[in-house]
């Protein structure tokens, strides 16, 4: 019975940090790129990296910045399975924002009421169609004339644009963060493409986070970069790369309670077999904590 107590005791102890290793200078580098969004600077970030690099945790360390300086920090992504959904990800981001506003208070909801109904004029249909949940904030909207469907997608690029503009403002920066483009359906690269960051969309940040090894240079999102460059849309690019071994010798110091024995070698095996993938070291981890738990039975 001691020995299952103290088994108990071990595996409750089990934890991984969620703290991030070897990513100040891509952090720092974000950070500064969202102030300048505030001063009108606004750009489209492309985040490459293989699966499980940790893009989308370095992206959402921006949540405390851009909650400081009464912005917002909208999120959407792709879905393998969902691909042949038009925006299935920016419908995800328009949910987010409409739940984001309603943290706020009765002040900040009545202004960006104004502004959304000011903004979509006659399109509020288009709107409310994408995400229903407008229709409480904005009424029954009128119904609109069947269109062909492509004068129904330049009905959505103008819709979106300016709804995007009216809720990115110098006091209210806005960071639309949306992963795994490479699922992203057709109609959403081409919304990339025509949205205008940096020129119209100035206090706009669009994060564009891919897995690199899933989009080569064949890939509609690889054009669609390319050209935003040759348009001189503002563009960055940060690459999340692997944990070297120093980075992974620090994430099992800290995880691995009590410190584990000989962990300098330990390190150097994990490093090795995971290619410091942040994804794999973690689940490395998690299999030595509960190999050293049921180690205790005899």
């Amino acid at each position: 019975m001691a020995e299952d107590e103290k088994r108990e005791t071990e595996i409750s102890k089990l934890t991984i940090t969620n703290k991030l290793y070897g990513r100040n200078i891509e952090r720092a580098q974000i950070i500064r790129l969202f102030n300048g969004v505030g001063k009108g600077e606004g750009l489209v970030l492309a985040v490459p990296g293989v699966s499980g690099a940790g893009k989308t945790a370095l992206i959402q360390t921006l949540k405390r910045p851009v909650k400081i300086n009464n912005g917002f920090f909208i999120s959407g992504k792709f879905e393998q399975y969902q691909k042949d959904i038009p925006y299935f990800a920016f419908r995800q981001a328009l949910v987010s924002f409409y739940h984001s506003l309603y943290t706020e208070d009765q002040l900040i909801r009545d202004k960006f009421t104004h502004l959304i109904q000011k903004a979509v004029g006659a399109l509020g249909q288009v709107l409310t169609d994408l995400v229903p949940d407008f229709e409480k904030l904005l009424g029954k909207q009128p119904e609109l004339a069947v269109v062909s469907p492509q004068e129904a997608r330049h009905r959505f690029y103008a819709l979106f644009h300016r709804l995007i503009r009216a809720i990115s403002l110098p006091e209210h920066p806005l960071v639309l963060f949306i992963d795994d483009w490479q699922w992203a359906d057709m109609a959403s690269i081409e919304l990339l493409k025509n949205l205008q960051v940096g020129t119209e969309l100035r206090y706009l940040m669009l994060i564009v986070a891919y897995r690199q090894n899933e989009v080569d240079i064949h890939h509609p999102l690889t054009t669609t970069l390319n050209e935003l460059q040759l348009n001189e849309i503002p563009f960055k690019r940060i690459e999340v790369q692997n944990l070297n071994h120093q980075n992974v010798y620090h994430f099992l110091k800290e995880t691995l309670l009590p410190e584990a024995y000989r962990l300098e070698e330990l390190a150097q095996i994990i490093h090795e077999k995971t290619k410091g993938n942040p994804f794999f070291i973690k689940s490395a981890c998690i299999i030595f904590q509960l190999v050293r738990c049921f180690g205790l039975m005899k």
